[in-house]
């Protein structure tokens, strides 16, 4: 069990900036016996709201407005600014920065997708990469970059088996996709948020004798 105080980045009188650890769901549901937004409940109240989410087995930054009369305020704060994901892909990219624009099917409905996509490390078989998301669509980078032939490791919806298989053993069965960066501008001022990625991340680039800062 996760302590509301354990997963606070920083408080304010608005909203809260929490870093979720993987395996967490962001909301209950059917078994689910513990959620992000339940335990943040017993120590800021129960008028937390969701401003936007991250799957169950991603890990990173996260804002939840104190109260629905500020959802839609920071929700427009946060869609004009940025939110910056670091991951580790299958493969070597031809280009070291892209955008993919491809449309998605959410419930029935084709939207569209942008993710911005820069190499930071390329290796033998994978490489490690940010991206930027320009919009915020269910799954969207786990589905980009499915799409674009560089799957996630440890991803078992929309990833490639065969990869995964080969580095289980370092990686275990996590999803390397943490949300890194996020920021944004709020009743005039400039907010900026970055944690590191969990031990499990470090551990496996570290496996691989591979140097890089978060």
């Amino acid at each position: 069990m996760f302590s509301p105080s354990a997963l606070l980045q920083e408080g304010h009188d608005d909203f809260l900036v929490v870093n979720k650890p993987p395996g967490l769901a962001v909301h209950s549901g059917k078994n689910i016996k513990n959620s992000l937004i339940e335990i943040l409940k017993t120590q800021f109240g129960n008028n937390l709201q969701l401003i936007h989410r991250l799957d169950r087995p991603v890990s990173g930054l996260l804002i939840v407005a104190r109260s629905a009369k500020k959802n839609r305020q920071l929700s427009q704060a946060l869609n004009k600014g940025c939110k910056q994901y670091i991951m580790i892909c299958k493969g070597r990219f031809s280009k070291p920065k892209r955008v993919i624009k491809n449309p998605l099917k959410i419930k029935n409905k084709i939207l569209p997708a942008e993710t911005a996509v820069a190499v930071r490390k390329s290796f033998a078989s994978f490489s490690l990469v940010t991206a930027t998301l320009k919009t915020g669509r269910m799954h969207q980078i786990r589905r980009h970059m499915a799409a674009a032939e560089h799957p996630l490791l440890g991803d078992d919806k929309y990833g490639d088996f065969a990869f995964n298989k080969k580095y289980r053993r370092p990686a275990g069965k996590a999803l390397f996709l943490h949300s890194w960066k996020l920021g944004f501008t709020y009743m005039s001022r400039a907010y900026s948020f970055c944690v590191p990625p969990p031990p499990y991340f470090s551990n496996f680039l570290r496996v691989y004798n591979i140097n890089f800062t978060f």
